[in-house]
């Protein structure tokens, strides 16, 4: 179950990470991915499920991120964390 303190740590979030696997939970945040993503922040899909649609809330499948997540493990997913923290985009300065 998704509460409202999730989605406000998918609002204010700097880099998102979805399993795109639980597809409901996903279309829960859909409001919450676009703010994050129009405030900047890196959205990255991974698991089985990933639809066109999503790109239109700026949620992005990475298949070298879906590798490392699909065969599991501390260090794959250390690895998936990685390749987000590698593509985050530079803060604005306002």
């Amino acid at each position: 179950r998704i509460d409202s303190v999730d989605r406000a740590a998918v609002r204010a979030a700097d880099i998102v990470i979805v399993n795109t696997h639980l597809r409901q939970s996903v279309g829960a945040i859909t409001t919450e991915l676009a703010a994050a993503h129009a405030r900047g922040a890196v959205l990255r899909a991974v698991g089985t499920g990933y639809e066109a649609a999503y790109l239109r809330v700026g949620l992005e499948y990475d298949p070298r991120m879906h590798r490392y997540f699909d065969a599991g493990g501390v260090d794959n997913y250390m690895s998936v964390l990685r390749l987000a923290l590698a593509t985050r985009r530079p803060q604005r300065v306002e």
